[in-house]
This record gives C-alpha cells, structure tokens and sequence, in this order.
C-alpha cells in the first residue's frame, strides 16, 4: 500500500496517468490508429488494453461474490468402476501419488460393493464423489450406510455427487430424472459437506460454448434444475445449500482465472432472489477435451499445467486433472502419476497454497473480470426472459 512516506520518496517524478501513457503510444505508432493496432476483442466482445493502470479499477461493477479465502483444494482422480477390486487397487496406488479425493464414475451402478470397492480408505480422511448419468438414491444410500457402518460419522465425510440430469439429456437425450434427483438430495442432505446437487459445463465447452456462454448457460441450468426439484416437491432450502458446480478448463490462461472469479460474483445475486441465505458455492475445475491434442499427447502436459494453474488461481476449490494421453487410450499408471503431480507441484513446489487469492488486485484480471461477469449476468438475464 502506497503510504505518504512512499509518496515523498518519489515527489521528483511527476505523477503519471493513463491518458499519459496512451498518448505515448500514440505518438509511437507514428500516426495509426491506437485501437486498431493494440486493442483486441475476445469471443466474448470484451476490449483488451495493451496495458492497465489503478486508474482502470475505479468504476469497476464488482459484484458481492462469496470468494474462497482458504488456498487449499482437493486433488482428484477419476476411477472408473467396472469391478471393485481392481478399482480399490488403483485406488490404494493413487493414494500413494498424493491424491486427496477420488471421483467415482460408476455407469452401473447395480449393487456396488463398497465393502470391497473402498477396502482400507477412509472416507473421513480422503474425499469421495460420485459421477453417475443418472440420479441413484439407492446407490448414496448404500454409502452412507456403509459409512456410519464403519463408525464414521456422516458429519465428518465431504465431497459430491455428479447427476447431472439436464447435461445427460443434452446430450443423449435421455429424459431427466428429477424425482430421483429429488430422492438422492434427500439423502445426501443427512451429511452437511457432501454436496448432492453438481451441475457441469463440460458440455457446453466441448460444444465449442465461450467463456460466457458457459458460465451463463450453467447459471440457466442452476435455475432451471431448483424450479424443478421445487416441482416435484424438494423445498429450495434443502436444493441450494447442496449445490456446487463443475467447470471446464482451457488453455486461455488469464480468462479462465477471471472465469471462476466472475462466476462466484453473478451466482450470489442470483441466489439471493431465492430468499435465502446465498452459500458458498464449491468449484471443481477439470480439463476440457477440445483443448487437447490427439496427435501429439506430451504437449497435453503443458496445456494440463497451465490450465491447472489457472483454475488454482482463479480460486477453485477442487482439481480434477486428466491424463496428457487419455484423448487415444486408457491411461495407465504413470499417465496418472503425471497427472496427480502437476497439482504436487503447484502446491509444494510453486507454493500456490501460500497466499490467498493471488489474483486480485492485478489491474488487468479484475478489469477482466468485472467484464466477464456484467456479461455473463446480462446473457443469463436474457435466456431467463426467452424462456
């Protein structure tokens, strides 16, 4: 902070202002046009400055968001169940690369065996998701019996479930099951931090959907899934409070910080038309598909690491990076292990996890995200009218 004792430091130098700074610019080009040659306009019409100043945040439209204040985030693998022992083996290997939570795709969910599944895990002390393509009261309730089972408090286990029923229709056109939806949240409503409403934007992103869009259409998504629930009889108290959202991540590295950031300020207005008391709502942020590269998977590393330190510090809560070559075949072992230490070493050897929302302040990110979120609001504002 620039107190009056820094200020005598440097009352030789005359104070500088954009406008200064612009007109040298100007006087550089020689005669073209400023705009045209260093302004540029991303997908979303937002104007990109060659450069920012203090002067840049003074009329900014920041919206009271609920950010994260903690630094630390969940390291997540997805584990695919086809049999649970081979899957609580895999498992058990991943535990030992540093993995803090496991996210269990389960197609089927039949009569899985958790007793096998996760044999020698602790859910107290590791989290555990499930993403299924359909709501599955029995399979939670099958769970959370097995927790308290093992003599685990439902209070001391955290994590989510992924049935999104609306992205499963979008996409193969099953017909949503808000009924069951409405029984699973039920349930997980019996355990404070598992949280039984996650809805993605993955499909929108491989969909070739813009950061806008994306954001927007999931805030759309949000409405349209509570206005549901709500008409199959789950009271709103109990649908917002489970809720947390998973966002896709690409290679546009300042954006998708401001992304997250953005988001977390338009959900809390939106919320608060509920009547409620607006809840910190979780992020899990996890690779797009589009952004990776079939032909050459080494470079999916790099794109993994920089799209993992974006959505890191843009303030997401949970991680789910996935292998460089997972685009052409099943992963193996070591494909995993990169992976799971690309979040590692943001934490231990970058230190990401030691300061607090490392983003804010930067003149060019909170421009940019203010703008993000006037426009995401406005997007969403407009579906909501069309119907």
């Amino acid at each position: 902070m620039m107190t009056d004792d820094n200020l005598e430091l440097f009352s030789a130098f005359e104070r500088v202002t954009k406008q200064t700074w612009k007109e040298t610019a100007i006087a550089d080009l020689k005669g073209a046009d400023f705009d045209k040659r260093l302004v540029w306009k991303t997908d979303e019409e937002i104007a990109v400055q060659p450069f920012y100043t203090a002067e840049d945040l003074e009329n900014l439209s920041i919206f009271p968001g609920k950010a994260s204040a903690k630094r630390k985030w969940t390291n997540y693998v997805e584990v695919n169940v086809s049999g649970e022992l081979v899957a609580n083996k895999f498992i058990l290997r991943m535990m030992e690369f540093g993995v803090t939570g496991i996210l269990l795709n389960i197609p089927d969910p039949g009569q899985t065996d958790f007793n096998i599944l996760l044999n020698n895990i602790n859910p107290a002390k590791i989290k555990i998701a499930f993403k299924l393509n359909k709501p599955s009261p029995e399979l939670i309730q099958r769970y959370f019996s097995f927790v308290t089972a093992s003599g685990i408090s439902l209070a001391d286990i955290s994590g989510f479930v992924q049935s999104d029923v609306l992205e499963e229709w979008s996409v193969t056109g099953a017909e949503p099951d808000f009924k069951g939806l409405a029984e699973q949240l039920t349930i997980t409503a019996q355990a404070e931090n598992f949280k039984g409403l996650m809805l993605s934007s993955h499909a929108f992103v491989n969909a070739g959907s813009s950061i806008v869009q994306e954001c927007a259409f999931i805030l759309n998504k949000l409405a349209d899934t509570i206005d549901m629930l709500e008409k199959v009889g789950l009271e709103r108290e109990m649908i917002i409070p489970q809720t947390s959202l998973h966002l896709a991540i690409t290679g546009d590295y300042f954006f998708e910080m401001a992304k997250i950031r953005a988001i977390r300020q338009v959900i809390s207005p939106i919320l608060k038309c509920y009547n409620l008391t607006v809840p910190y709502v979780p992020v899990l942020s996890s690779n797009a598909a589009w952004s990776k590269s079939l032909y050459d998977p080494t470079v999916n590393m790099l794109r993994n690491t920089t799209e993992a330190m974006s959505a890191i510090l843009g303030g997401c809560d949970a991680i789910l990076i996935n292998p460089h070559d997972s685009t052409y075949k099943n992963p193996d072992e070591f494909s995993h292990r990169i992976a799971l230490n690309i979040s590692n070493l943001l934490k231990e050897e970058s230190y990401f996890d030691k300061v607090s929302d490392p983003s804010a302040g930067s003149y060019y990110i909170e421009t940019i995200t203010s703008g993000l979120a006037e426009k995401i609001l406005e997007l969403y504002k407009e579906i909501e009218v069309s119907g």
